[in-house]
């Protein structure tokens, strides 16, 4: 299950290598074809995430708002930069054959496991070697966005949907405090939320309320 320190570096991700130039959405699977088509021709000016949520903001003031839930996950291709927070960049394990997704250090599938093997490039930089650009989708692709250098394709999430501003900000306000991004404000309104209820602190961990 992705949690929320994943998502935050799927922001991140989507803030290094697909801000700038329009991106092509499309929803291979079909499930989102009305949302992608109100995306298509955008550029992405702004990713964040809070709690186990991401948005991506449009320059046509329109977001994309991801959940991934258990099983969704993001798969990425192309020209990627790897995370600079990533274990891969910090002395990880080195590049070859393995199973992607299966261990954090993965830049090219980051959320739930998947049992995809790619070769990766001998180089050493996690680069998988592409025959054919942009990559066929592998599977039930819900959402996928295209750069002429990048590809993000989004698989099994709980939510994926467009939503305005005022609609973020009302998603944004029903979830508890995110320490990466309300700060000091984050914990003092955590704190207090805790001692109004008398229940264990491990379940009010797993509250994302």
């Amino acid at each position: 299950m992705p949690e929320g320190h994943s998502v935050h570096r799927i922001a991140r991700q989507f803030a290094r290598s697909f801000t700038g130039p329009p991106v092509q959405v499309s929803s291979p699977q079909g499930r989102f074809a009305q949302g992608a088509a109100r995306l298509d021709g955008h550029a992405i000016i702004q990713s964040r995430a809070v709690g186990k949520q991401m948005f991506l903001e449009f320059d046509h003031h329109l977001w994309l708002r991801v959940h991934l839930g258990m099983y969704g996950a993001w798969d990425f291709a192309g020209d990627i930069v790897v995370d600079a927070l990533s274990p891969a960049e910090r002395g990880g394990r080195a590049a070859g054959d393995r199973v992607v997704g299966a261990n954090e250090d993965s830049p090219w599938s980051i959320g739930a496991p998947r049992r995809t093997r790619l070769r990766m490039a001998e180089s050493e930089k996690l680069q998988p070697e592409l025959q054919e650009w942009p990559p066929a989708p592998v599977g039930a692709v819900r959402v996928r966005l295209l750069t002429p250098v990048a590809v993000a394709d989004l698989r099994g999430p709980t939510a994926c949907e467009v939503q305005t501003v005022e609609e973020v900000d009302a998603t944004i306000a029903k979830l508890g405090p995110d320490p990466l991004v309300d700060g000091p404000a984050g914990e003092d309104a955590f704190v207090e939320n805790v001692r109004k209820r008398s229940v264990a602190i491990g379940q009010l961990l797993m509250d994302q309320e």
